[in-house]
């Protein structure tokens, strides 16, 4: 590894690996600028040095999170992000692009945070979606010492977007949109 931004650690094979980072944007609350969540999630797969693969990434709605909270981890109650891996980007399917999962963020808790607590949709945005690719690496949060590991990586990976400016942004973002 070489030492990059701040002293964090970017690997030196992150410019042969390519990402294809595919956007679904189902909401309306928040208007988010679809490249820089294409150049957030690519620049974060990047500095952990991973294969080429794919991401999907869903904007949507807290009616759509609520209904994906429900059928999947039985709580009908909103939450910010869910993760759901696909392929192990280690044993590729032949022929093709492993897919390393799809994520579904939700700008409007986003928003309901930042109201209540102070601080930038945009920047809590960002770090939902660092905080599910954190997931799929295999990162976790349900016990205490690994809910700790993972907020240092949150904080990390927050840092290394914000020194390189790949944050989300405002912006408009079409229905489907792949980088």
């Amino acid at each position: 590894m070489i030492a990059s931004l701040a002293g964090l650690p970017i690997c030196p094979s992150q410019r042969r690996a390519k990402f294809k980072i595919t956007l679904r944007n189902e909401q309306s609350d928040l208007p988010i600028s679809a490249a820089s969540v294409a150049a957030s999630a690519r620049h974060e797969l990047a500095a952990r040095d991973l294969p080429s693969c794919e991401l999907v990434v869903h904007l949507v709605s807290e009616k759509r999170i609520c209904q994906l909270h429900a059928d999947h981890f039985d709580d009908p109650t909103s939450t910010d992000c869910i993760t759901f891996p696909i392929d192990d980007i280690k044993a590729p399917p032949p022929g093709g692009l492993p897919i390393l999962g799809e994520v579904f963020l939700c700008p409007a808790v986003a928003v309901s945070y930042c109201n209540e607590h102070g601080g930038d949709p945009y920047r809590e945005c960002t770090l939902y979606l660092l905080h599910t690719i954190l997931h799929l690496l295999g990162f976790r949060d349900d016990e205490d010492e690994a809910e700790r590991a993972m907020r240092e990586e949150e904080r990390l990976a927050l840092k290394r977007a914000e020194l390189a400016g790949s944050m989300i942004k405002r912006g408009r973002a079409p229905i489907r949109l792949s980088f």
